[in-house]
């Protein structure tokens, strides 16, 4: 599945036309595979065929040509897609793709030798649109968490949540926190969460 991250998107745009290229990710490792794809569209921004298709050329951040090929649109569509492996020993830095149909366009990627993805969690307890409280009538307390990676996919897998409370006014209470913990699995991002409050 070619996903895109959309805010990596360039264009150019010259005598009613205006070409687009982009890249499912920002950033790379080496060894990994770089998805790039390719369309134009016109002053009514419907697309455009490039009946023979788009020349494609990568540079690395030496400026030297590591990849140059063409791609065509599958079933006669409006959109180009292709595909570039990056080397084991790729150079770290960032590339240009260029991309020529009708219009010249480019944008950039780069490559790292280690990448660690990183996201934003949001956690709310379900009855209120933020944390909430905690009463003493709660012997059961529930909730959503939702996590992204930065470029917007959706982050997928286990989480562990530890609760505990907050007693602002022990602030200089040195005993140990009661701790509540509980796991929950991320699908498409989001998971339900529940942990009794039994022990606080």
């Amino acid at each position: 599945k070619f996903e895109l991250k959309m805010n990596n998107l360039l264009s150019t745009t010259a005598k009613g036309y205006k070409t687009y290229v982009q890249t499912d990710k920002p950033i790379y490792k080496p060894g990994q595979t770089v998805r790039f794809r390719g369309f134009t569209v016109d002053a009514t921004l419907k697309g455009v065929e490039e009946r023979d298709g788009m020349s494609v050329s990568i540079l690395n951040p030496d400026n030297i040509e590591v990849f140059a090929g063409k791609i065509l649109a599958a079933d006669r569509g409006m959109i180009h897609q292709g595909e570039f492996v990056l080397a084991e020993e790729a150079k770290l830095g960032n590339y240009q793709i260029i991309l020529k149909g009708k219009r010249t366009v480019q944008c950039s990627f780069s490559v790292k030798e280690y990448v660690l993805p990183q996201f934003s969690a949001k956690i709310q307890d379900t009855r209120f649109p933020g944390p909430g409280d905690i009463g003493k009538e709660d012997t059961v307390v529930r909730g959503k968490i939702s996590a992204n990676y930065t470029y917007g996919k959706p982050v997928e897998g286990k989480v562990n949540l530890k609760f505990a409370v907050d007693n602002k006014s022990q602030q200089n209470y040195s005993g140990p926190y009661y701790f509540k913990e509980t796991t929950a699995t991320l699908v498409g991002g989001s998971a339900k969460w529940e942990v009794s409050s039994n022990a606080y």
